[in-house]
């Protein structure tokens, strides 16, 4: 066993996932039932293909995530808001988005992150 107590020459395992702890809020929303059977069918693809069951919430939470990292406007535009409440030594409701890695970079790896496209009409 090497000095520190861990073996020599064994790679240390990660999990799959990661989990962060983040403050969660509320939202009460209403949205097209075939969104929910969306939201629903992502994370029985996500189960299926990770082994990891993702709720709705979490869903939902990586499509925003991802459509928001995905929107080279909207980044730009959340940037400039951001210097602009730097400038003036405020914060404001940009800077608060800023802490999110969609806004500031893109989406983020890991279960639950995709496209979110909705299946094709029937």
């Amino acid at each position: 066993m090497a000095k520190n107590g861990s073996s020599a020459g064994v790679k240390k395992q990660k999990p799959l996932h990661e989990f962060h702890n983040i403050e969660h809020g509320d939202l009460s929303i209403k949205i097209d039932t075939r969104e929910i059977k969306t939201v629903d069918h992502y994370a029985q693809f996500v189960e299926a293909t990770t082994g990891y069951k993702p709720t709705r919430d979490r869903v939902i939470e990586r499509f925003v995530n991802y459509a928001a990292g995905a929107d080279a406007a909207f980044i730009d535009w959340t940037r400039k808001k951001a210097a602009a409440s730097d400038s003036n030594g405020h914060a404001n409701d940009a800077t608060a988005a800023n802490n999110s890695p969609a806004q500031v970079g893109g989406p983020t790896s890991g279960a639950g992150s995709g496209t979110g496209s909705k299946p094709a009409a029937k």
